[in-house]
């Protein structure tokens, strides 16, 4: 399951093909929000730089599997929290009735608030099955390479923030500093939800981080 942010982001930097294969999962096991598919389809210019990035992506959404009905208990734990907005609290709780699934969420906000429920015992069907968007990115740099993901991510640099301080605009960088800069932030999400997050999928910085120090 994919949340609009990370979609939008794999459109925008050419990066679709690596948002089911970081789990070793294809299109057709993929499930995204309702929302999105007529949003994508009339080229919102809200969401899209550029009409040829929601026509890029509309035939991925289309191979979509169903997005499963939240779980009644699960969503109903989540509701009432400011920090995770409506859309991540039916994908979090859609998880609830797909148990192999995993959530990808380029929110850090919500997976904070997540962690801060999940500590409190409250979620623990969710352990292990976060993902976020700098695992996406290792992913698409181990299977790209650095050149090419400068190249890509940079047509849109302005897309995500985090991933600007990571990349830059302009001039080179090896394989080692990206992974540098992406552990960087993958740190933080270690060290506020290291039982959320999942492992030994499409990133390898979070199993070289190890688990967060009580």
């Amino acid at each position: 399951m994919a949340d609009n942010d990370v979609l939008l982001s794999a459109a925008h930097w050419g990066l679709l093909d690596q948002v089911p294969t970081m789990v070793g999962a294809t299109w057709s096991e993929v499930s995204v929000l309702t929302s999105l598919p007529p949003r994508t389809k009339k080229a919102d210019p809200k969401l899209f730089k550029d009409p040829a990035v929601a026509a890029a992506l509309a035939p991925y959404l289309a191979r979509c599997a169903p997005l499963p009905d939240p779980e009644v208990s699960l969503i109903a734990r989540l509701q009432g929290r400011q920090d995770i907005d409506v859309g991540e609290q039916v994908l979090f709780a859609a998880a609830g009735n797909a148990p192999e699934a995993f959530v990808v969420t380029g929110d850090k906000r919500a997976i904070r608030a997540l962690a801060a429920v999940h500590a409190q015992g409250l979620i623990p069907e969710l352990t292990g099955r976060v993902m976020c968007l700098e695992q996406l990115l290792w992913h698409a740099l181990s299977t790209l390479g650095p050149n090419e993901l400068l190249r890509r991510v940079r047509e849109y640099p302005d897309r995500d923030m985090a991933t600007l301080a990571i990349l830059g605009r302009t001039g080179s960088k090896s394989q080692a500093q990206i992974e540098e800069g992406l552990t960087s932030y993958l740190k933080d999400l270690n060290q506020t939800s290291p039982e959320l997050m999942a492992r030994g999928h499409g990133c390898d910085g979070l199993g070289r981080l190890g688990a967060a120090s009580p």
